[in-house]
């Protein structure tokens, strides 16, 4: 589902939720990644696991 088929729809909302809820907190971010194992390759083929990743290495690195 694109913006195109529907303004704020579901892969909007999850982007929203991730920048401001999970990405912003590393703690948030490494819970992200240990919520669904299940489910990780689903989250490394949207860009999800290396946005994360990123979040965690910028709050610890810094």
């Amino acid at each position: 589902m694109t913006e195109e088929h529907a303004e704020d729809n579901l892969t909007a909302r999850v982007e929203a939720y991730l920048e401001q809820a999970v990405l912003r907190h590393p703690c948030e971010a490494t819970k992200a990644l240990k919520s669904r194992e299940e489910l990780l390759p689903h989250a490394e083929e949207l860009g999800i696991v290396s946005r994360c990743v990123e979040a965690i290495s910028i709050f610890t690195s810094g």
